[in-house]
């Protein structure tokens, strides 16, 4: 309510309307009193004006406050509606009751007014608390489920991650040694497509973990400018040749403290939407990357962010836009406006999860027709050197002919394993099973350099197993590996006595990396 009590009254004469005023005054009511006596000028103020509270008298020529009352209450304008008039009977007076006037006051009786007035303001009040806290409650609610979908999501992730990276590991092992024997053959382009595919569902496997927070960050210290080069390339080379992209980086940049990783995905996923955008006209693609300063408006607008230097990467796109239902849907998880065999609706929910988690924000400008802009905010690190461009990969680490017992339920991945530490030159004795392995280690502990197991297997994890071996000899060198590892990572694998971890599907130069470390 505004600092004067605002009086919209329905009455054709002045002398009660006066009446009316003098009495709300003697109340102790500052007043701002509008007076109109016909249907056009009612329905007029009630649509254009800011009213606290509407008065009506009962009887007017050709419009009345049943007519007004009415209208008020079709048009959803929740205001307290309160009929003045002479005595027409206790019936009538119950009518208006039931159609939603908020009381009646006799012109006769104008002390009852202000008791009146006062009590409905107060539950106008009171009813605005209560929605406002059922539309909390609601958010809550949202929000709860929201929660409970992304722990069920977590639980899938998981096991879909265990399981597909598990078949993962033997097709891009099986592919990366067939393209290496293969050499010229022509059959090493059909290998490489196999490796191409295979690299897609192995990142679609870690969008799943990204969006449901299953897979670890792991951020450091850098200039965007080379991951959004790097994304630019691979952009150029999936989207079509009739949509131009321009890429505009300023000379200077300003460390931010990211996990390349993620934020590679999330250009590569915001710039193959801006594509499916302009798919049936083609149109331009322009990615941008500028400091910034947050200020008070996008702190109010985004609770994450905090006041001060930012890096602000834009992606915007000339394409078909989006209306307001669909902005509101946007970061939803599995929503998608694509076709059948389009979209897994999870690639804006992904960048959503990916700029949260580096304390960032993303906002969206849309209209149909119009195209689309995605700002993303990530703070500017205080201090600390941007990390140099790492230099070429030296060659992959082989062993000197080092006995390797690999253990593993899945015969695929086994099989496939032994061969690429063969390759690596080491000798190897493949396990199938914990118990199968346990004994392979304690009839030939002294000859085993290195023990590689699965970490989810029938019978006995990964873990109980190690800690077997460690019992059998504490100096044995153990590498964990697993489709999903879950919270374990490289510092807590080494706290339980593990000398690496190998997340799969793992390339033949992990592989041998890992290794190397194991035995030194």
């Amino acid at each position: 309510m505004s600092s004067k009590l605002r009086v919209l009254y329905l009455e054709d004469n002045t002398d009660d309307f006066l009446l009316v005023q003098r009495e709300l005054q003697k109340a102790g009511w500052a007043l701002e009193m509008r007076q109109v006596d016909n249907e056009h000028d009612f329905t007029r103020h009630v649509r254009e004006g800011n009213w606290d509270i509407v008065l009506a008298d009962f009887n007017l020529p050709g419009y009345g406050g049943m007519a007004a009352l009415e209208f008020v209450r079709r048009t959803g304008y929740e205001v307290p509606f309160i009929l003045i008039s002479g005595t027409i009977g206790e019936d009538a007076a119950v009518d208006c009751i039931r159609a939603g006037a908020n009381d009646y006051v006799l012109k006769e009786n104008l002390r009852r007014l202000n008791h009146a007035v006062t009590r409905e303001l107060g539950e106008a009040t009171a009813r605005r608390e209560r929605r406002k806290s059922e539309e909390e409650r609601s958010k809550l609610e949202t929000k709860l489920r929201q929660a409970q979908k992304m722990e069920a999501m977590g639980r899938l992730a998981g096991g879909i991650a265990h399981d597909f990276n598990n078949i993962l590991t033997a097709i891009l092992g099986h592919a990366e040694m067939a393209a290496f024997h293969l050499a010229d053959s022509p059959a090493k382009g059909n290998i490489e497509q196999v490796l191409k595919a295979s690299a897609r569902a192995r990142d679609l496997v870690q969008q799943i973990l990204a969006f449901s927070r299953q897979r670890p960050a792991e951020k450091k210290v850098i200039l965007l400018d080379s991951v959004v080069h790097e994304a630019t390339k691979l952009l150029r080379a999936t989207i079509p040749a009739a949509i131009e992209i321009s890429v505009h980086i300023p000379p200077a940049g300003a460390p931010v403290l990211v996990d390349p990783s993620q934020i590679h995905q999330m250009l590569i996923n915001l710039g193959t939407n801006a594509a499916h955008a302009m798919k049936d006209r083609g149109g331009r693609l322009e990615i941008g990357l500028v400091k910034c300063t947050v200020g008070a408006d996008l702190v109010r607008q985004f609770a994450q962010l905090h006041a001060g230097p930012h890096m602000c990467l834009t992606i915007s796109d000339t394409g078909s836009g989006m209306d307001a239902g669909t902005l509101e849907r946007l970061f939803e998880p599995f929503f998608t406006t694509k076709g059948p065999g389009e979209g897994t609706g999870l690639g804006l929910a992904v960048v959503h999860g990916i700029v949260q988690s580096h304390d960032g924000a993303i906002s969206v400008e849309s209209h149909p027709g119009t195209g689309t802009v995605f700002r993303t905010y990530f703070p500017i690190v205080a201090s600390g050197p941007a990390q140099a461009p790492q230099p070429a990969a030296p060659p992959i680490p082989r062993g000197k002919g080092e006995l390797v017992l690999f253990i593993d339920d899945e015969s695929s991945v086994l099989a496939l394993a032994e061969a690429m530490l063969k390759n690596l030159g080491y000798t190897t004795l493949g396990c199938s099973h914990p118990e199968q392995g346990l004994a392979v280690f304690e009839e030939r502990q002294d000859d085993i350099a290195l023990v590689i197991t699965d970490l989810s297997m029938p019978g006995m994890s990964g873990l109980e197993l190690a800690k077997k071996l460690l019992q059998i000899r504490p100096s044995a060198r153990i590498i964990l590996t697993s489709g999903y590892t879950g919270d374990l990572d490289i510092d807590q694998c080494s706290r339980l006595g593990f000398h690496g971890l190998l997340t799969k599907p793992f390339p033949l130069r992990t592989l041998g990396e890992t290794n190397s470390k194991a035995l030194l």
